[in-house]
């Protein structure tokens, strides 16, 4: 026999009353169907197009559906996609966008779609950058490449490892550069157009062209032909070696009391005062193996 509910002061039948607490709806207990009703029916409803009438302003859904554009009766290639045609009509499309980029005829896409373009090299085409000390620059405004010259600065400091030299200024590389060939070290200290003392010195011994004036101690001597010339003044004893297919000059003075000895190989002639005299002072030339001696009347200064 079923339990009814039932209470007194003594006892409450609280089992039946939690039972019928858990069956009441709540927000955080719903019931377990989601609709209640489709426009005013219940149970299982079945919507069509005369069920849900189009309110003012609404869409009218029986018009849209007869109204809807059919898909192209035909599959698309690879690659096309859906799209509109000339008469808003669906047609599959070819792609227009980039599918590839190449680098002399080479894909530069890797395995995810990227394209990752290279460093150029001396052997690979790819993307370049310039620096504004090596001697290429890029027009920001235009995009195009050129010569970024060596400037005066640069030439005279001579410390430029890429700046070009160009006809612009080509007149202090000369000056410059034949003062430093030259072994000056100083040559970056030169005013443009001026060389110094110790600079012409340099230039003309590096050329052959200046007559250097050497005095050697001694007695003995192998001469340089010109420009070098010899000095050796005042010898009771003189050994000179030459050839007979250059030119050299020196000079020689003879003691008071005696004249100089003096021994000449190479030579295969002479001529003029060979006869020395004490205390004469002579100059020689020696040309073509001919070794000319001329005395000089010295007087004082």
């Amino acid at each position: 026999m079923p339990r009814m509910p039932y209470t007194n002061f003594h006892d409450i039948n609280l089992d039946w009353v939690i039972k019928q607490i858990k069956k009441a709806f709540t927000p955080d207990n719903p019931p377990p169907y989601p609709v209640k009703s489709v426009n005013g029916r219940t149970g299982d409803v079945t919507v069509t197009g005369d069920t849900i009438p189009v309110r003012p302003g609404g869409v009218d859904v029986q018009t849209a559906l007869n109204e809807k554009q059919t898909a192209p009766n035909s599959p698309g290639t690879p690659g096309q996609v859906l799209g509109l045609g000339a008469n808003q009509t669906p047609v599959w499309l070819d792609q227009t966008g980039v599918t590839d980029v190449k680098i002399d005829q080479s894909s530069i896409v890797d395995q995810d779609g990227v394209a990752v373009i290279p460093l150029a090299s001396s052997s690979d085409l790819g993307v370049i950058k310039t620096l504004a000390g090596r001697g290429i620059r890029v027009d920001p405004s235009t995009g195009v490449i050129f010569i970024y010259r060596a400037s005066d600065a640069d030439i005279k400091s001579g410390s430029s490892i890429y700046a070009p030299l160009t006809p612009s200024n080509q007149e202090n590389a000369v000056f410059y550069g034949l003062a430093s060939a030259a072994g000056l070290s100083t040559a970056s200290s030169l005013t443009m157009g001026t060389y110094t003392n110790a600079a012409i010195d340099k230039i003309l011994t590096m050329l052959g062209v200046y007559n250097r004036i050497l005095s050697p101690a001694g007695n003995t001597h192998t001469l340089l032909p010109c420009p070098f010339s010899y000095a050796f003044g005042e010898k009771a004893e003189l050994n000179i070696t030459v050839t007979a297919t250059s030119e050299y000059h020196f000079s020689f003075s003879c003691p008071a009391g005696t004249p100089t000895v003096m021994t000449m190989t190479g030579a295969t002639a002479t001529a003029g005062d060979v006869i020395l005299e004490a205390g004469g002072y002579y100059e020689v030339n020696v040309w073509n193996g001919v070794a000319l001696y001329r005395k000089v009347e010295v007087t004082g200064g």
